[in-house]
Protein backbone atom coordinates (compact mmCIF):
# COMPACT_ATOMS: atom_id res chain seq x y z
CA UNK A 1 0.00 0.00 0.00
CA UNK A 2 1.21 3.40 -0.92
CA UNK A 3 -0.10 6.70 0.42
CA UNK A 4 -3.04 5.00 2.08
CA UNK A 5 -4.34 3.48 -1.16
CA UNK A 6 -5.64 -0.06 -1.12
CA UNK A 7 -4.17 -2.08 -4.01
CA UNK A 8 -7.08 -4.53 -4.26
CA UNK A 9 -8.65 -5.15 -7.61
CA UNK A 10 -11.84 -3.20 -8.34
CA UNK A 11 -13.35 -6.57 -9.28
CA UNK A 12 -12.74 -8.04 -5.85
CA UNK A 13 -10.59 -11.02 -5.07
CA UNK A 14 -9.16 -12.36 -8.33
CA UNK A 15 -9.59 -15.92 -7.05
CA UNK A 16 -13.34 -15.30 -6.99
CA UNK A 17 -13.29 -14.55 -10.73
CA UNK A 18 -12.19 -18.08 -11.48
CA UNK A 19 -15.06 -19.74 -9.64
CA UNK A 20 -17.69 -19.68 -12.44
CA UNK A 21 -15.16 -21.16 -14.81
CA UNK A 22 -14.18 -23.64 -12.13
CA UNK A 23 -17.78 -24.80 -11.88
CA UNK A 24 -17.91 -25.32 -15.65
CA UNK A 25 -14.53 -27.02 -15.58
CA UNK A 26 -15.71 -29.40 -12.85
CA UNK A 27 -18.77 -30.32 -14.90
CA UNK A 28 -16.58 -31.01 -17.91
CA UNK A 29 -14.17 -33.03 -15.79
CA UNK A 30 -17.17 -35.07 -14.71
CA UNK A 31 -17.81 -35.86 -18.37
CA UNK A 32 -14.23 -37.06 -18.77
CA UNK A 33 -14.48 -39.12 -15.61
CA UNK A 34 -17.71 -40.70 -16.82
CA UNK A 35 -16.01 -41.46 -20.15
CA UNK A 36 -13.04 -43.03 -18.38
CA UNK A 37 -15.28 -45.16 -16.20
CA UNK A 38 -17.00 -46.45 -19.32
CA UNK A 39 -13.76 -47.94 -20.64
CA UNK A 40 -13.46 -51.63 -19.70
CA UNK A 41 -10.37 -52.32 -17.60
CA UNK A 42 -9.93 -55.63 -19.43
CA UNK A 43 -8.87 -53.81 -22.60
CA UNK A 44 -6.10 -51.95 -20.79
CA UNK A 45 -5.00 -55.04 -18.91
CA UNK A 46 -4.94 -57.16 -22.08
CA UNK A 47 -2.83 -54.59 -23.91
CA UNK A 48 -0.44 -54.38 -20.95
CA UNK A 49 -0.07 -58.17 -21.02
CA UNK A 50 0.63 -57.96 -24.75
CA UNK A 51 3.51 -55.58 -23.98
CA UNK A 52 2.03 -52.21 -24.98
CA UNK A 53 3.61 -49.19 -23.29
CA UNK A 54 1.51 -46.79 -21.21
CA UNK A 55 1.72 -44.17 -23.95
CA UNK A 56 0.62 -46.64 -26.64
CA UNK A 57 -2.28 -47.90 -24.48
CA UNK A 58 -3.44 -44.34 -23.94
CA UNK A 59 -3.16 -43.48 -27.63
CA UNK A 60 -4.72 -46.67 -29.01
CA UNK A 61 -7.28 -47.61 -26.33
CA UNK A 62 -8.11 -44.81 -23.91
CA UNK A 63 -8.17 -41.84 -26.28
CA UNK A 64 -10.38 -43.44 -28.96
CA UNK A 65 -12.87 -44.64 -26.35
CA UNK A 66 -12.81 -41.24 -24.63
CA UNK A 67 -13.33 -39.34 -27.92
CA UNK A 68 -17.14 -39.04 -27.58
CA UNK A 69 -16.77 -37.41 -24.14
CA UNK A 70 -14.14 -35.05 -25.54
CA UNK A 71 -16.46 -34.15 -28.42
CA UNK A 72 -19.33 -33.30 -26.09
CA UNK A 73 -17.07 -31.36 -23.73
CA UNK A 74 -15.44 -29.24 -26.43
CA UNK A 75 -18.77 -28.53 -28.14
CA UNK A 76 -20.45 -27.44 -24.90
CA UNK A 77 -17.44 -25.28 -23.97
CA UNK A 78 -17.63 -23.53 -27.34
CA UNK A 79 -21.36 -22.89 -27.01
CA UNK A 80 -20.88 -21.57 -23.47
CA UNK A 81 -17.98 -19.35 -24.51
CA UNK A 82 -19.85 -17.75 -27.39
CA UNK A 83 -22.93 -17.03 -25.31
CA UNK A 84 -21.18 -15.68 -22.21
CA UNK A 85 -23.07 -12.72 -20.82
CA UNK A 86 -23.52 -12.83 -17.08
CA UNK A 87 -19.88 -12.69 -15.96
CA UNK A 88 -18.97 -9.90 -18.37
CA UNK A 89 -22.05 -7.86 -17.53
CA UNK A 90 -21.76 -8.35 -13.77
CA UNK A 91 -18.04 -7.64 -13.57
CA UNK A 92 -17.35 -4.95 -16.16
CA UNK A 93 -20.54 -4.19 -18.06
CA UNK A 94 -18.49 -4.58 -21.23
CA UNK A 95 -16.08 -1.79 -20.34
CA UNK A 96 -13.74 -0.05 -20.04
CA UNK A 97 -14.18 1.32 -23.55
CA UNK A 98 -15.86 -1.92 -24.66
CA UNK A 99 -12.69 -3.93 -23.95
CA UNK A 100 -14.63 -6.90 -22.61
CA UNK A 101 -17.67 -6.50 -24.86
CA UNK A 102 -19.16 -9.72 -26.21
CA UNK A 103 -21.92 -10.19 -28.73
CA UNK A 104 -24.29 -11.14 -25.90
CA UNK A 105 -23.58 -7.93 -23.95
CA UNK A 106 -23.92 -5.92 -27.16
CA UNK A 107 -27.35 -7.50 -27.71
CA UNK A 108 -28.40 -6.50 -24.19
CA UNK A 109 -27.17 -2.92 -24.59
CA UNK A 110 -28.75 -2.42 -27.99
CA UNK A 111 -32.07 -3.92 -26.93
CA UNK A 112 -32.61 -2.70 -23.38
CA UNK A 113 -30.25 0.23 -22.83
CA UNK A 114 -30.75 1.92 -26.22
CA UNK A 115 -34.26 0.64 -26.97
CA UNK A 116 -33.28 -0.63 -30.42
CA UNK A 117 -35.39 -3.78 -30.25
CA UNK A 118 -35.21 -4.64 -33.95
CA UNK A 119 -31.42 -4.32 -34.01
CA UNK A 120 -31.12 -6.35 -30.80
CA UNK A 121 -33.33 -9.05 -32.29
CA UNK A 122 -31.21 -9.14 -35.44
CA UNK A 123 -28.04 -9.46 -33.35
CA UNK A 124 -29.68 -12.27 -31.35
CA UNK A 125 -30.49 -14.11 -34.54
CA UNK A 126 -26.91 -13.65 -35.76
CA UNK A 127 -25.60 -15.03 -32.44
CA UNK A 128 -27.95 -18.00 -32.67
CA UNK A 129 -26.90 -18.78 -36.25
CA UNK A 130 -23.22 -18.28 -35.38
CA UNK A 131 -23.39 -20.65 -32.41
CA UNK A 132 -25.34 -23.22 -34.42
CA UNK A 133 -22.99 -23.15 -37.42
CA UNK A 134 -19.83 -23.26 -35.30
CA UNK A 135 -21.16 -26.01 -33.04
CA UNK A 136 -22.25 -28.16 -36.00
CA UNK A 137 -18.96 -27.61 -37.83
CA UNK A 138 -16.99 -28.42 -34.72
CA UNK A 139 -19.15 -31.48 -34.09
CA UNK A 140 -18.56 -32.71 -37.66
CA UNK A 141 -14.79 -32.25 -37.37
CA UNK A 142 -14.62 -33.94 -33.98
CA UNK A 143 -16.84 -36.83 -35.07
CA UNK A 144 -14.63 -37.38 -38.12
CA UNK A 145 -11.63 -37.38 -35.80
CA UNK A 146 -13.39 -39.90 -33.54
CA UNK A 147 -13.80 -42.23 -36.50
CA UNK A 148 -10.11 -41.94 -37.42
CA UNK A 149 -9.04 -42.86 -33.89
Amino acid sequence: MEAGLDRRSHLGDLDDLRRPRLAVRRALDGQYLAGLQGIPEELDEASAVDGASVRRRFRKITLPLLAPAITVSVTLSTIYGLGVFDQVFALTGGGPVDASETLATQIYKQTFAFGRFGYGTALSLILTVLITVLALAQLAVLRARENRL
